[in-house]
């Protein structure tokens, strides 16, 4: 409002407007919203071959952490924990670990337990966190410096590689940020504001991951009679949960049994609670999963200028920059996502497009 007083004060003083200053206001958000112009939302992507192919389970997923939960060490202290989760990109199986911090030596240990219990992983991507650089780096160390007597147990083909989405970029990598959401959304309304014991978080984390990995894919058969489906992790099928049972024991004798414990009757009705809300949440998210339209907008070109969208500072100081190349096309279609970017401080940046908003006037000169 200050800028339309400012202005307005201005033109008193000219004797150009004698009218209202609803005149003025309009005018100022007419030329905010040319100026900002618009977002340019990429074309709806095509899943690329690492997401369709044929693989065995894991062999390419994605990592990342869930915001941290408040636990109770066994001395009775309440510290953080995070959750990293693993999600593969073929059939969006899960898999959880509990560390105690963001550190690379927690990533290193939450990676190691996974590859020894899901070998067949191989190829992972992150966002670009501290923690994900440095262990790729360390992943590289261990690569370099086998030792002379398993150089050829580890050909290039079956080493782990680590790459990285496109920096400033949340939305990329949607087929594990959704399961990170979904489970970190369900387990903060169940849990609340209890603060469990580690490991009795990490009993809890076994359990949500095995549901989530239960949950169904698509019929096993067109036969109309046949209601069952395909899981995640078709081939490993059983219930063997404990079934549900009551709070107090009926014999006096069993009062003081481990499964008649605050602590064990609170880890089933976690459990239960979470696989409850996740098959409502998920089922819904299903119904509106398929209804989103791509829209179509004029794509970039490289020399344009653009405004690059800051999260951290204020809409009017959003720097302007030029568009130095567009980047991607290679898979799985030849759109083009991201660019390479040059900011007024000579800074080289690579940047989702959704990110630029180019101005309503065309460039007059695009290739400069």
């Amino acid at each position: 409002m200050s800028d339309v007083l400012a202005v307005f004060n201005t033109l008193l003083q000219s004797k150009f407007v004698k009218e209202n200053n609803y005149i003025l206001t309009a005018s100022i958000n007419y030329l905010e919203s040319t100026w900002a112009g618009r977002e340019r939302n990429a074309p709806l992507m095509k899943p690329s071959n690492k997401q369709v192919e044929r693989t065995p389970p894991f062999h390419f997923c994605g990592a990342d952490f869930a915001r941290p939960f408040y636990c109770r060490s066994d001395l009775g202290q309440e510290e953080k924990s995070y959750i990293m989760l693993f999600t593969c990109a073929v059939p969006r199986a899960c898999h959880l670990e509990l560390t105690k911090n963001l550190s690379t030596y927690e990533v290193l240990r939450a990676l190691q337990k996974f590859l020894a219990r899901r070998p067949t992983a191989q190829h992972f991507v992150s966002d670009n966190g501290a923690s994900f650089r440095r262990t790729d780096k360390e992943i590289r160390l261990v690569y370099k410096h086998i030792a002379d007597g398993d150089l050829a147990g580890w050909p290039r083909n079956s080493r782990v590689t680590w790459t990285f989405k496109t920096p400033a970029a949340p939305w990329v990598g949607g087929f594990w940020e959704r399961m990170v959401g979904a489970t970190k959304r369900c387990l903060h309304r169940v849990i609340g504001k209890s603060k469990s014991y580690f490991r009795d978080l990490e009993v809890i984390l076994c359990g949500v991951e095995s549901m989530i990995n239960q949950r169904p894919l698509t019929p096993k058969s067109t036969n109309p009679s046949d209601i069952k489906a395909l899981s995640l992790l078709f081939g490993y099928e059983g219930t063997t949960f404990f079934p549900e049972m009551s709070d107090r024991s009926k014999n006096k004798a069993d009062i003081g049994a481990v499964v008649f414990s605050k602590r064990w009757n609170f880890q089933q009705s976690v459990l239960t609670d979470f696989w409850r809300r996740f098959q409502t949440e998920y089922l819904a998210f299903l119904r509106s999963a398929h209804s989103r339209k791509p829209v179509n907008r004029r794509s970039l070109q490289t020399g344009e200028i653009c405004i690059l969208k800051e999260e951290k500072t204020s809409r009017d100081y959003w720097p302007l920059v030029r568009i130095l190349e567009m980047r991607g096309g290679k898979e799985p279609d030849s759109r083009k996502r991201s660019c390479t970017i040059l900011t007024g401080r000579g800074l080289t940046l690579v940047r989702q497009i959704q990110l630029l908003y180019p101005p309503d006037i065309e460039n007059p000169d695009p290739l400069y």
